[in-house]
């Protein structure tokens, strides 16, 4: 038999078959799929390993020690989570998970953001959920040296809590406080009397909330006591209480700092209830700028798409009206990533070997997404 003849098809060539006849590429052989295990427990947790292949930690420990037969159930799971994991290996090489991909939404936060700045006032950007907001705010604080992001979570979301967050952003940290000594009490069996030891020390000092406040101010403010230069961005802003909208509005008008409120369209509840004799007034007339983005324009679809597929990868242009009926849907550009990536990566819809991105491939991943479709 000829060397060519005897010659393994690659993994690649696999799938590329399976997907041209609709089926699932075959399991790996077990003395490879063991040692592509082994490989990589090495490198990383158990436990993380376990969980993708779908069984206990201690079940998958007595499977690579040799203790424990294989199954058919699992020999196939560990194979379908290897080759998941080599495509997202192999996209992570490529550069295309976790990419940043600038947008028209990042420019118009940045275009907010810079006016704030010049100006020391406060801004306001509003949208749906997942036109890009964040990942317009992180790229300008990334070129900004002078801005500060504060992702208003329930964890900082109150005036306590974000005065705390700020003052950690401005470079303050707990001081420690000195141990204290105590006596320790005679010992009845006449043993040492009084002997000196330490205390348990306390994890830290916590300043009071008015010299956080005071020092913030001092940090902010310029060395001739002008106006501050740095921005602030404020995302999920929706989700601050009214004693932290009223903090924020406090530092800005004592620190002449801008602030950047980003979150969704229930944002302009401040904005609305201006007439109920709140405070909110207060802080929409510092408002110097408002966006409100509500729809991600076909450009932003088209190079998010673009980002998230493989070098000299298609599309057809039924797939690009299906992307922008995705995106005008719940989601936005997230929703497209997420569709893009899971069709690149179906072993039985998705697209083969030099196949453009057409819309069938989308729809099947859609209905995964959905959990419309039978995925055993």
């Amino acid at each position: 038999m000829s060397q060519a003849a005897t010659r393994l098809p690659t993994p690649a060539a696999e799938d590329a078959q399976s997907r041209a006849v609709g089926t699932e590429p075959p399991p790996m052989p077990l003395r490879e799929l063991v040692a592509r295990l082994r490989n990589l427990v090495s490198q990383s947790n158990i436990e993380t390993i376990a969980r993708g292949v779908g069984c206990h930690q201690g079940t998958l420990s007595r499977l690579l020690s040799g203790k424990r037969a294989w199954s058919d159930d699992l020999v196939a799971k560990a194979s379908e989570y290897l080759r998941l994991r080599a495509i997202r290996d192999a996209d992570e090489a490529a550069g295309l998970v976790g990419r940043v991909v600038p947008t028209s939404v990042s420019r118009t936060i940045a275009d907010v953001c810079t006016v704030c700045q010049v100006q020391h006032a406060m801004g306001e950007v509003r949208g749906s959920a997942g036109v890009g907001k964040t990942t317009g705010a992180l790229l300008y604080c990334r070129a900004n040296p002078a801005a500060i992001y504060v992702h208003a979570s329930a964890r900082v979301n109150t005036a306590g809590r974000m005065l705390e967050e700020l003052w950690h952003l401005a470079g303050f940290r707990y001081a420690a406080p000195p141990r204290r000594r105590r006596a320790a009490p005679a010992k009845p069996d006449g043993g040492k009397a009084n002997q000196a030891r330490w205390s348990r020390r306390p994890r830290h000092h916590a300043p009071t909330l008015k010299r956080q406040y005071d020092q913030i101010v001092a940090a902010w403010r310029t060395a001739d006591g002008g106006p501050s230069a740095r921005v602030v961005l404020i995302d999920d802003a929706h989700l601050l209480t009214d004693g932290a909208l009223e903090l924020l509005r406090t530092l800005h008008d004592d620190t002449a700092v801008a602030v950047v409120l980003i979150g969704t369209t229930n944002l302009v509840r401040l904005q609305a209830a201006c007439g109920d004799g709140q405070m909110y007034e207060q802080i929409v007339s510092r408002v110097a700028i408002r966006r409100t983005i509500l729809r991600p324009p076909a450009a932003d679809v088209a190079a998010i798409a673009k980002a998230h597929m493989p070098a000299g990868a298609t599309m057809t242009p039924a797939a690009r009206e299906y992307l922008l009926t995705v995106a005008a849907g719940f989601g936005g550009n997230r929703a497209v990533r997420w569709h893009v990536q899971l069709a690149m990566s179906l072993p039985r819809s998705g697209p083969a070997a030099g196949e453009p991105l057409d819309r069938r491939h989308l729809a099947e991943a859609h209905k995964m997404l959905s959990g419309d479709a039978d995925t055993v």
